[in-house]
Protein backbone atom coordinates (compact mmCIF):
# COMPACT_ATOMS: atom_id res chain seq x y z
CA UNK A 1 0.00 0.00 0.00
CA UNK A 2 3.29 2.43 0.80
CA UNK A 3 4.57 1.53 -2.38
CA UNK A 4 1.35 2.16 -4.34
CA UNK A 5 0.56 4.89 -2.72
CA UNK A 6 4.08 6.82 -2.83
CA UNK A 7 3.88 5.75 -7.02
CA UNK A 8 0.60 7.37 -7.37
CA UNK A 9 1.96 10.55 -5.54
CA UNK A 10 4.66 10.79 -8.29
CA UNK A 11 2.13 9.85 -11.24
CA UNK A 12 -0.27 12.59 -9.43
CA UNK A 13 2.77 15.42 -9.46
CA UNK A 14 4.06 14.28 -12.90
CA UNK A 15 0.68 14.93 -14.39
CA UNK A 16 0.22 17.88 -13.17
CA UNK A 17 3.26 18.98 -14.05
CA UNK A 18 2.63 18.31 -17.47
CA UNK A 19 -0.80 19.89 -17.32
CA UNK A 20 0.96 22.92 -15.87
CA UNK A 21 3.57 23.12 -18.92
CA UNK A 22 0.67 22.29 -21.70
CA UNK A 23 -1.23 25.41 -19.69
CA UNK A 24 1.36 27.32 -20.13
CA UNK A 25 2.36 26.30 -23.69
CA UNK A 26 -1.34 26.77 -25.21
CA UNK A 27 -1.30 30.36 -23.42
CA UNK A 28 1.49 31.64 -25.11
CA UNK A 29 0.84 29.93 -28.37
CA UNK A 30 4.09 27.10 -27.54
CA UNK A 31 7.30 27.59 -28.03
CA UNK A 32 7.42 28.33 -31.94
CA UNK A 33 3.88 29.92 -32.22
CA UNK A 34 5.79 32.59 -29.00
CA UNK A 35 8.70 33.33 -31.16
CA UNK A 36 6.05 34.47 -33.99
CA UNK A 37 4.18 36.22 -31.95
CA UNK A 38 7.18 38.21 -30.74
CA UNK A 39 7.83 39.07 -34.00
CA UNK A 40 4.61 40.37 -34.71
CA UNK A 41 4.74 42.33 -32.08
CA UNK A 42 8.23 43.66 -32.60
CA UNK A 43 8.56 47.29 -34.67
CA UNK A 44 8.26 46.10 -38.29
CA UNK A 45 11.23 47.20 -40.05
CA UNK A 46 10.68 50.40 -42.75
CA UNK A 47 12.15 50.33 -46.17
CA UNK A 48 13.66 53.75 -47.36
CA UNK A 49 11.38 54.87 -49.75
CA UNK A 50 13.16 54.69 -53.51
CA UNK A 51 15.35 57.84 -54.73
CA UNK A 52 13.47 59.41 -57.68
CA UNK A 53 16.08 61.78 -59.84
CA UNK A 54 14.59 64.73 -61.91
CA UNK A 55 14.89 64.09 -64.99
CA UNK A 56 14.44 67.86 -66.17
CA UNK A 57 17.16 70.34 -65.48
CA UNK A 58 16.90 72.16 -62.41
CA UNK A 59 18.67 74.56 -60.49
CA UNK A 60 21.02 74.19 -57.27
CA UNK A 61 22.31 77.40 -54.97
CA UNK A 62 25.81 76.83 -54.42
CA UNK A 63 26.62 79.11 -51.16
CA UNK A 64 29.99 80.23 -49.26
CA UNK A 65 29.38 81.14 -45.62
CA UNK A 66 31.83 83.87 -44.45
CA UNK A 67 30.99 82.95 -41.13
CA UNK A 68 34.26 83.33 -38.94
CA UNK A 69 32.81 80.45 -36.00
CA UNK A 70 35.62 78.31 -35.44
CA UNK A 71 38.42 80.52 -37.23
CA UNK A 72 40.79 83.00 -35.44
CA UNK A 73 38.47 86.21 -36.70
CA UNK A 74 35.90 85.96 -34.26
CA UNK A 75 35.51 89.40 -33.20
CA UNK A 76 34.42 92.71 -34.71
CA UNK A 77 32.11 93.20 -37.13
CA UNK A 78 31.86 89.18 -37.20
CA UNK A 79 31.45 88.66 -33.77
CA UNK A 80 27.71 87.90 -33.90
CA UNK A 81 29.03 84.71 -35.87
CA UNK A 82 26.46 84.89 -39.06
CA UNK A 83 28.11 85.06 -41.88
CA UNK A 84 27.77 86.31 -45.51
CA UNK A 85 27.14 84.67 -48.66
CA UNK A 86 30.50 85.85 -50.43
CA UNK A 87 30.38 82.97 -52.58
CA UNK A 88 27.40 82.76 -54.55
CA UNK A 89 26.29 80.55 -57.82
CA UNK A 90 23.64 79.19 -59.35
CA UNK A 91 24.40 75.80 -60.77
CA UNK A 92 22.57 74.46 -64.12
CA UNK A 93 22.12 70.61 -63.55
CA UNK A 94 20.76 68.99 -66.72
CA UNK A 95 20.73 65.49 -65.60
CA UNK A 96 19.46 63.99 -69.21
CA UNK A 97 22.82 64.95 -70.89
CA UNK A 98 25.10 65.14 -67.75
CA UNK A 99 25.99 68.99 -68.19
CA UNK A 100 26.74 71.14 -65.26
CA UNK A 101 26.47 75.08 -65.80
CA UNK A 102 28.53 77.41 -63.07
CA UNK A 103 26.51 80.86 -63.00
CA UNK A 104 28.47 83.43 -60.15
CA UNK A 105 26.18 86.22 -58.56
CA UNK A 106 28.79 89.00 -57.76
CA UNK A 107 28.15 88.77 -53.91
CA UNK A 108 28.35 92.82 -54.62
CA UNK A 109 25.42 92.99 -56.59
CA UNK A 110 23.09 96.08 -55.47
CA UNK A 111 19.80 95.25 -53.93
CA UNK A 112 17.08 97.01 -51.55
CA UNK A 113 17.36 95.93 -48.03
CA UNK A 114 15.28 97.31 -45.35
CA UNK A 115 15.01 100.41 -47.51
CA UNK A 116 18.42 101.14 -48.17
CA UNK A 117 21.63 99.92 -51.12
CA UNK A 118 23.19 97.51 -49.98
CA UNK A 119 25.14 94.08 -51.35
CA UNK A 120 23.31 90.61 -52.09
CA UNK A 121 25.76 88.73 -49.72
CA UNK A 122 24.17 91.32 -46.85
CA UNK A 123 20.51 89.52 -47.48
CA UNK A 124 22.03 86.04 -46.41
CA UNK A 125 23.83 87.60 -43.06
CA UNK A 126 19.98 89.27 -42.27
CA UNK A 127 17.60 86.54 -43.10
CA UNK A 128 19.71 83.25 -44.18
CA UNK A 129 19.32 81.53 -46.65
CA UNK A 130 15.58 81.82 -47.46
CA UNK A 131 16.40 85.73 -47.92
CA UNK A 132 18.85 85.22 -50.25
CA UNK A 133 16.76 83.05 -52.04
CA UNK A 134 14.22 85.67 -52.64
CA UNK A 135 16.73 88.12 -53.66
CA UNK A 136 18.18 85.53 -56.37
CA UNK A 137 14.91 85.10 -57.16
CA UNK A 138 14.12 88.88 -58.07
CA UNK A 139 17.43 89.44 -59.42
CA UNK A 140 17.69 86.25 -62.17
CA UNK A 141 14.29 84.59 -62.14
CA UNK A 142 15.56 81.62 -61.03
CA UNK A 143 13.99 79.79 -57.93
CA UNK A 144 16.44 77.58 -57.08
CA UNK A 145 15.20 73.62 -56.32
CA UNK A 146 18.00 72.88 -53.90
CA UNK A 147 20.87 74.63 -51.90
CA UNK A 148 24.25 73.71 -50.58
CA UNK A 149 25.91 75.68 -48.48
CA UNK A 150 29.23 75.24 -46.90
CA UNK A 151 31.52 77.24 -44.60
CA UNK A 152 35.62 78.30 -44.21
CA UNK A 153 36.42 75.44 -41.78
CA UNK A 154 34.16 72.70 -43.25
CA UNK A 155 35.39 73.31 -46.60
CA UNK A 156 38.72 73.11 -45.65
CA UNK A 157 37.48 69.51 -44.34
CA UNK A 158 36.05 68.49 -47.49
CA UNK A 159 39.49 69.60 -49.47
CA UNK A 160 41.65 67.59 -46.91
CA UNK A 161 38.87 64.54 -47.14
CA UNK A 162 39.36 64.94 -51.17
CA UNK A 163 42.91 64.34 -50.56
CA UNK A 164 43.70 67.93 -51.75
CA UNK A 165 42.20 69.29 -55.20
CA UNK A 166 44.52 69.57 -58.05
CA UNK A 167 44.87 73.17 -60.22
CA UNK A 168 46.56 75.51 -62.15
CA UNK A 169 47.28 78.83 -59.97
CA UNK A 170 47.25 81.42 -62.57
CA UNK A 171 49.45 83.50 -59.64
CA UNK A 172 51.75 83.79 -56.39
CA UNK A 173 49.70 83.63 -53.29
CA UNK A 174 50.40 84.44 -50.42
CA UNK A 175 47.65 85.21 -47.23
CA UNK A 176 47.45 84.26 -43.43
CA UNK A 177 44.49 81.46 -42.81
CA UNK A 178 41.67 82.74 -41.33
CA UNK A 179 41.30 79.18 -39.53
CA UNK A 180 44.60 78.48 -38.04
CA UNK A 181 45.85 81.74 -37.92
CA UNK A 182 49.00 80.70 -39.97
CA UNK A 183 50.63 82.53 -42.39
CA UNK A 184 50.63 80.12 -46.33
CA UNK A 185 51.96 80.89 -49.44
CA UNK A 186 52.34 78.86 -52.75
CA UNK A 187 53.99 79.34 -56.10
CA UNK A 188 51.79 79.73 -59.18
CA UNK A 189 51.14 76.54 -61.15
CA UNK A 190 49.81 73.35 -61.18
CA UNK A 191 49.47 71.13 -57.96
CA UNK A 192 47.75 69.92 -55.35
CA UNK A 193 46.29 72.29 -52.39
CA UNK A 194 45.76 71.29 -49.35
CA UNK A 195 42.28 72.52 -47.50
CA UNK A 196 44.45 75.91 -46.21
CA UNK A 197 45.84 76.75 -49.42
CA UNK A 198 42.57 76.27 -51.76
CA UNK A 199 40.80 78.18 -48.83
CA UNK A 200 43.26 81.62 -49.97
CA UNK A 201 43.00 80.33 -53.77
CA UNK A 202 39.03 80.34 -53.25
CA UNK A 203 39.28 83.96 -51.16
CA UNK A 204 42.11 85.66 -52.58
CA UNK A 205 40.75 89.33 -54.45
CA UNK A 206 43.66 91.72 -54.38
CA UNK A 207 46.34 89.48 -56.32
CA UNK A 208 44.17 90.75 -59.11
CA UNK A 209 43.82 94.64 -58.26
CA UNK A 210 45.28 95.59 -60.68
CA UNK A 211 42.42 94.92 -62.91
CA UNK A 212 40.75 97.64 -61.05
CA UNK A 213 37.73 94.99 -60.33
CA UNK A 214 39.24 91.65 -58.72
CA UNK A 215 36.28 90.44 -57.60
CA UNK A 216 35.34 88.21 -61.04
CA UNK A 217 38.74 87.09 -61.14
CA UNK A 218 38.14 85.85 -57.83
CA UNK A 219 34.92 84.21 -59.18
CA UNK A 220 36.08 82.18 -61.79
CA UNK A 221 38.45 80.80 -59.24
CA UNK A 222 35.84 79.54 -57.39
CA UNK A 223 33.59 78.27 -59.98
CA UNK A 224 37.41 76.30 -61.09
CA UNK A 225 37.08 74.96 -57.75
CA UNK A 226 34.09 73.69 -57.69
CA UNK A 227 34.25 72.38 -60.97
CA UNK A 228 37.92 70.43 -59.97
CA UNK A 229 36.03 68.99 -56.86
CA UNK A 230 33.10 67.67 -58.66
CA UNK A 231 35.38 66.22 -61.21
CA UNK A 232 37.51 64.14 -58.80
CA UNK A 233 34.74 62.80 -57.32
CA UNK A 234 33.30 61.72 -60.79
CA UNK A 235 36.62 59.90 -61.44
CA UNK A 236 35.69 56.70 -59.58
CA UNK A 237 32.76 55.58 -60.59
CA UNK A 238 33.14 52.81 -57.79
CA UNK A 239 33.16 55.24 -54.81
CA UNK A 240 31.98 58.49 -55.66
CA UNK A 241 28.14 58.12 -54.23
CA UNK A 242 29.87 56.60 -50.82
CA UNK A 243 32.32 59.79 -51.08
CA UNK A 244 29.78 62.45 -51.92
CA UNK A 245 27.67 60.66 -48.98
CA UNK A 246 30.97 61.23 -46.37
CA UNK A 247 31.29 64.72 -47.38
CA UNK A 248 27.73 65.64 -46.79
CA UNK A 249 28.33 65.82 -43.40
CA UNK A 250 30.55 68.98 -44.02
CA UNK A 251 27.54 70.96 -46.17
CA UNK A 252 23.91 72.29 -44.98
CA UNK A 253 21.51 71.48 -47.59
CA UNK A 254 18.09 70.95 -48.14
CA UNK A 255 18.74 67.83 -50.98
CA UNK A 256 18.70 65.05 -48.77
CA UNK A 257 22.32 62.53 -48.38
CA UNK A 258 20.35 59.78 -50.48
CA UNK A 259 19.40 62.51 -53.03
CA UNK A 260 23.33 63.84 -53.37
CA UNK A 261 24.65 60.25 -53.35
CA UNK A 262 22.17 59.07 -55.74
CA UNK A 263 22.51 62.22 -58.58
CA UNK A 264 26.64 62.20 -57.95
CA UNK A 265 26.39 57.97 -58.88
CA UNK A 266 24.46 58.75 -61.70
CA UNK A 267 26.68 61.63 -63.00
CA UNK A 268 30.19 59.38 -61.94
CA UNK A 269 28.60 56.10 -64.21
CA UNK A 270 28.36 58.63 -67.10
CA UNK A 271 31.46 60.58 -66.28
CA UNK A 272 32.37 60.66 -69.95
CA UNK A 273 29.75 62.77 -70.62
CA UNK A 274 29.85 64.97 -68.02
CA UNK A 275 30.20 68.89 -69.38
CA UNK A 276 30.64 71.78 -67.79
CA UNK A 277 29.79 75.75 -68.62
CA UNK A 278 31.05 78.16 -66.86
CA UNK A 279 30.07 81.76 -66.30
CA UNK A 280 29.64 84.84 -64.24
CA UNK A 281 26.37 87.47 -64.01
CA UNK A 282 26.95 91.19 -64.77
CA UNK A 283 29.83 92.56 -62.16
CA UNK A 284 30.20 96.32 -63.40
CA UNK A 285 29.73 98.72 -60.78
CA UNK A 286 31.50 101.56 -59.07
CA UNK A 287 31.34 103.27 -55.69
CA UNK A 288 27.81 104.28 -54.44
CA UNK A 289 27.41 107.65 -52.32
CA UNK A 290 23.97 106.62 -50.91
CA UNK A 291 25.35 102.90 -49.58
CA UNK A 292 28.57 104.50 -48.86
CA UNK A 293 30.50 101.12 -50.38
CA UNK A 294 31.42 100.04 -53.77
CA UNK A 295 28.45 98.39 -55.26
CA UNK A 296 28.06 96.14 -58.51
CA UNK A 297 25.36 97.49 -60.61
CA UNK A 298 21.93 95.92 -60.43
CA UNK A 299 20.93 94.54 -63.88
CA UNK A 300 18.01 92.55 -64.60
CA UNK A 301 17.84 92.92 -68.50
CA UNK A 302 21.27 91.48 -68.26
CA UNK A 303 20.68 88.76 -65.86
CA UNK A 304 17.64 87.24 -68.22
CA UNK A 305 19.81 87.17 -71.15
CA UNK A 306 22.23 84.99 -68.66
CA UNK A 307 20.02 83.07 -68.21
CA UNK A 308 17.68 82.47 -71.38
CA UNK A 309 21.48 81.87 -72.79
CA UNK A 310 21.78 78.85 -70.11
CA UNK A 311 18.73 77.40 -70.25
CA UNK A 312 19.17 77.33 -74.22
CA UNK A 313 22.71 75.87 -74.21
CA UNK A 314 24.11 79.24 -75.30
CA UNK A 315 27.45 80.50 -74.96
CA UNK A 316 26.36 83.03 -72.21
CA UNK A 317 30.19 84.52 -72.24
CA UNK A 318 28.96 86.85 -75.16
CA UNK A 319 26.58 88.32 -72.59
CA UNK A 320 28.60 88.73 -69.76
CA UNK A 321 32.71 88.28 -70.23
CA UNK A 322 34.08 86.06 -68.17
CA UNK A 323 37.05 87.71 -66.16
CA UNK A 324 40.13 85.05 -65.47
CA UNK A 325 43.98 84.87 -65.31
CA UNK A 326 44.13 81.44 -65.90
CA UNK A 327 45.29 80.02 -68.90
CA UNK A 328 42.80 79.63 -71.91
CA UNK A 329 42.26 76.09 -71.23
CA UNK A 330 42.10 76.44 -67.92
CA UNK A 331 39.41 79.19 -68.09
CA UNK A 332 36.70 77.29 -67.31
CA UNK A 333 34.03 78.57 -70.32
CA UNK A 334 33.54 74.60 -70.91
CA UNK A 335 35.24 71.20 -69.87
CA UNK A 336 34.71 67.62 -70.27
CA UNK A 337 34.34 65.13 -67.69
CA UNK A 338 35.65 61.82 -68.14
CA UNK A 339 36.58 58.15 -65.65
CA UNK A 340 39.81 59.33 -64.55
CA UNK A 341 39.80 62.89 -65.71
CA UNK A 342 42.04 65.67 -63.48
CA UNK A 343 40.39 69.11 -62.99
CA UNK A 344 41.61 71.18 -65.98
CA UNK A 345 39.63 74.24 -65.58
Amino acid sequence: MKKRGVLATLLIALLAATLMMLGACSQSGGPEQNRDSMNVQSEPVQEEEPIVLKTEPFYVLVVGDDSRAGTVDLHGQYADGKGRSDTTMLVRVDPKNYKLTLVSVPRDTTIDLDGSPNKINESYHRYGIDGLKDEIKKLTGVVPDYYLITNFVDFQKIVNELGGINVNVPVYESMKDIVSGEHVEFDAGEQTLNGAQALIFARDRHSYDWSGNADPFRQTNDRYILRTMIQQILANPKTAGEVAGALYQFIDSDMSDRELEAYVTDFAENAKKVKFESYSGPYDGGPDPDAGMWLAYRDEDTWAKVIEAVDNDQDASEIVPVQSALSDESAGESAEGGEGAQAQE
